[in-house]
């Protein structure tokens, strides 16, 4: 039977590399899928179904007393924040499985910590789109246990990601293609 560290050492690794991470491609839309619960947030970066990135964390203590379509605007301002670098000046997709976001720029007289949401919203240029529930599964499991995950697949181990990535680069084939069109 493996060590502990070895375990976690193994899903680190495997959580962080190709084929489950891939590489941005600049040229390419990027698409983040939400979703939000009573416990946590989760996001994922995709491009053409590629995840990019992934992100998860509990909510905040006052965060527990907002009201359901407000957790599901933090969700949103918290991917955008997480990948801002990736996603300003250019157009993307934003997948929630909460309706009334699609009309989250036609209501009338938002309270002051929405109007500030909206101002931060209106820097990015997306679309959004609604699924059921049920599709948003990619997100489902990071939003429903999202200290199971991350904290102890990742943020419990100290290690320097970026050297892995660095190191792990000339083993992704999207990126060795990358380099011979550059």
């Amino acid at each position: 039977m493996q060590r502990m560290p070895e375990k976690i050492d193994q899903l680190t690794h495997l959580l962080t590399t190709y084929p489950i991470l891939n590489l941005a491609d600049p040229n390419t839309e990027f698409t983040i899928s939400t979703d939000a619960c009573m416990e946590g947030l989760g996001e994922v970066l995709l491009q053409d179904k590629s995840i990019i990135a992934y992100e998860s964390r509990k909510l905040k203590i006052n965060e527990r007393n907002y009201v359901v379509y407000d957790i599901e605007l933090v969700v949103f301002i918290h991917a955008l924040k997480m990948w801002r670098h990736y996603l300003l000046g250019k157009k993307f997709i934003l997948i929630t499985n909460h309706i009334s976001l699609k009309y989250l720029f036609s209501q009338p007289d938002p309270h002051a910590r929405k109007a500030r949401w909206m101002a931060f919203l209106s820097e990015f240029d997306f679309n959004i789109k609604n699924i059921k529930g049920k599709e948003n599964k990619i997100v489902d499991a990071l939003s429903k246990h999202p200290y199971n995950l991350m904290e102890v697949a990742i943020s419990s181990i100290k290690t320097n990601f970026l050297d892995k990535i660095k190191n792990s680069l000339h083993k992704d084939p999207k990126y060795l293609d990358m380099q011979q069109k550059l």
